[in-house]
């Protein structure tokens, strides 16, 4: 069965476990593009300890990643826009942590109305930040208790919709397959602009009624809905997603290519092999 990530605030009782997420990652994962010396001095066996975590937690509150009752992630987004810490557990790197924390981010910083948000970010994780659509500003070397560092000055602009309101790829995106999940067709329909054009292995259509028709009988097909990663930049966006379908079709792995104007899915190009429900 898939796990489903969802974000919450800090809580206090929080703070142990996201110091241990902290220093393992670092240790477990960072390690593959820094060296053992540059860890030790990022991630000190003093960091494992909660409570001066506790004292920055209270004053920055993280948005924390859980599956069940197991912390997996957390991240600090700052009211100017900057991001300080962001780890996920190093057991569940590529599991949807960090495009969870990431779709709250964009989600608070809509409601914010803040338009840039900025981070410094590490070797490891500046692949991830790019697929979020951020972009390179430069590359730095930074002296830390006598060791340098290479990490990267990245940023990504928020843009405004027609009405004045920020939107971003990713947060439409976590709203889109959210509604389609829980088959809110409401919610969908706001998401799509009045001429939405629909391209996929077994239809074509355009308009945003027939495409909510479409998504009506599409729904009926599956279970549940997961959404492993997210690809984007600019206009455009890259999904994959897992669909759990009655048998014979079972576990199903779709993608979906979306266009964007305006804060509104204009264009949606699905992508998996029809042959499954040919047979149904």
């Amino acid at each position: 069965m898939k796990s489903r990530i969802s974000v919450r605030d800090y809580r206090p009782e929080d703070a142990q476990a996201l110091a241990e997420i902290y220093f393992n990652t670092i240790h477990r994962i960072n390690i593959k593009d820094y060296t053992q010396e540059q860890v030790d001095v990022w991630a000190p066996e003093s960091s494992l300890e909660g409570k001066g975590w506790k004292k920055k937690f209270l004053r920055t509150n993280p948005i924390v990643a859980v599956e069940g009752d197991k912390v997996v992630g957390f991240a600090e987004f700052e009211p100017d826009g900057h991001i300080d810490c962001f780890y996920c557990h190093h057991e569940w790197i590529g599991k949807g942590v960090g495009f969870a924390l990431m779709s709250e981010i964009f989600r608070r910083a809509n409601n914010s109305d803040i338009d840039r948000i900025f981070s410094e970010v590490s070797i490891t994780a500046k692949l991830f930040f790019e697929k979020q659509g951020f972009i390179v500003l430069s590359e730095q070397t930074i002296l830390w208790k006598g060791v340098e560092f290479t990490n990267y000055k990245m940023e990504k602009r928020l843009h405004k919709n027609i009405e004045g309101g920020l939107v971003n790829t990713a947060e439409i995106i976590a709203e889109y397959y959210k509604a389609m999940g829980q088959k809110d067709f409401e919610k969908l329909e706001k998401l799509l602009s009045s001429d939405v054009q629909f391209i996929g292995p077994l239809a074509q259509m355009k308009g945003k009624e027939a495409v909510i028709e479409s998504t009506k009988r599409f729904t009926s097909l599956f279970k549940a809905l997961n959404v492993r990663a997210m690809f984007g930049s600019n206009n455009q966006a890259m999904v994959v997603y897992d669909l759990d379908c009655p048998e014979p079709i079972g576990l199903f792995s779709s993608s979906a290519l979306m266009t964007f104007e305006n804060g509104l899915i204009t264009k949606i190009e699905l992508f998996y092999d029809a042959r499954p429900f040919d047979k149904r």
